[in-house]
């Protein structure tokens, strides 16, 4: 996986604007491209957006002082290959066609996060497009929670 994050606009300790983009070989094989925003009291850097928490798992915490912010962010993904969906080139008893999955999703998320060292909370709300265009599962998903970090 190769990534990149770049700082696009701010004023320094009041909001963040920055860009994102990703490429990923492998058991996900895609193209990503993001955007994300944030307003409030910052003083952690824009890479520690908290969004995504099932694809890079655990947020990473403010390394530098208390905050608190709002923030949203936006990502668009092109797919090429899906081991969890197309069987991962071995025999598997659930697989889907090529054509049976989307090729372009998109994923967002909206929350608040607070920070007062070692402490970190974040409220997040998620959404994510269909990955797949068959039966039940043609739909889009949404999730959230209350994350919560401790670091010591």
């Amino acid at each position: 996986r190769m990534s990149n994050s770049r700082l696009l606009l701010e004023t320094p300790r009041l909001w963040d604007i920055s860009h994102t983009w990703s490429a990923t070989v492998g058991y996900h094989t895609n193209l990503s491209i993001g955007l994300s925003g944030r307003l409030g009291g910052i003083a952690s850097s824009p890479w520690t957006l908290p969004f995504d928490p099932i694809n890079r798992g655990n947020f990473l915490p403010a390394l530098t002082g208390n905050e608190w912010y709002g923030w949203v962010s936006y990502r668009l993904r092109l797919v090429a290959y899906d081991a969890l969906l197309q069987g991962q080139l071995k025999e598997s008893d659930v697989t889907f066609d090529w054509d049976e999955i989307r090729h372009v999703i998109h994923e967002g998320g909206i929350g608040m996060t607070y920070t007062y060292q070692p402490i970190q909370l974040t409220i997040a709300v998620n959404g994510k497009t269909p990955e797949l265009k068959t039966g039940n599962s043609d739909r889009n998903h949404y999730w959230g929670g209350m994350y919560f970090v401790y670091r010591y």
